[in-house]
């Protein structure tokens, strides 16, 4: 395998779990406070511009809620449903990997 492909792969890998690390703990955080509807929305710690990132982009996939005051909370049917849904696109992702790999082995 070239080394330029070696190592975009790597990136590519790192930045994944470090994405799904950074949006498992804002999911765990709100999970820990019992924030799981409106009514029991809690505010939490954003610091930091990743923090934020990521409560923005589990908030524009619909997995998290805001309140007016700015309190946040989990939507858990929708929680499971975005796991459900990474889970397919990373299978499908693996299987491109897989096809291009054994296209590149069979040419070269």
């Amino acid at each position: 395998m070239q080394v330029w492909a070696r190592a975009l792969a790597s990136t590519a890998v790192l930045f994944a779990i470090a994405m799904r690390a950074g949006e498992r703990r804002v999911v765990e955080a709100l999970e820990g406070a019992g924030a799981v509807d409106p009514a029991t929305a809690t505010k939490l710690p954003l610091d930091g511009f990743i923090r934020k990132w990521h409560f923005r982009r589990l908030l524009n996939a619909g997995v998290v809620g805001e309140t007016m005051d700015q309190s946040q909370y989990i939507k858990i049917v929708e929680y499971v449903a975005y796991q459900r849904r990474r889970r397919m696109r990373a299978l499908g992702a693996v299987g491109v990997i897989v096809l291009v790999g054994l296209f590149l082995y069979l040419r070269s």
